[in-house]
């Protein structure tokens, strides 16, 4: 199966890799990260976009009508458990 899917944390270790993988799957992938940039062993395909985890309203403006896989690749810590 192949659909849409966001990554969050896009521009780390393992967020680089997803939207990688991802793509090459033929899945259609917006990269979100703080910075905002593309990886250059991304495909052109790959959409961007500058957004924070941590700003709700940023984050829900950038996944629009949503996406069919979410992957989130921000380390959490105890402010986010609750």
């Amino acid at each position: 199966m192949t659909g849409t899917a966001f990554v969050i944390g896009a521009s780390g270790q393992i967020g680089r890799q997803a939207v990688r993988a991802l793509a090459a799957d033929g899945w259609q992938v917006t990269a979100a990260s703080r910075a905002g940039g593309a990886a250059e062993e991304w495909p052109g395909t790959v959409r961007t976009v500058r957004v924070d985890r941590t700003d709700d309203a940023a984050l829900a403006a950038a996944l629009g009508a949503g996406c069919d896989v979410l992957v989130d690749c921000v380390a959490y810590d105890g402010g986010d458990g609750g």
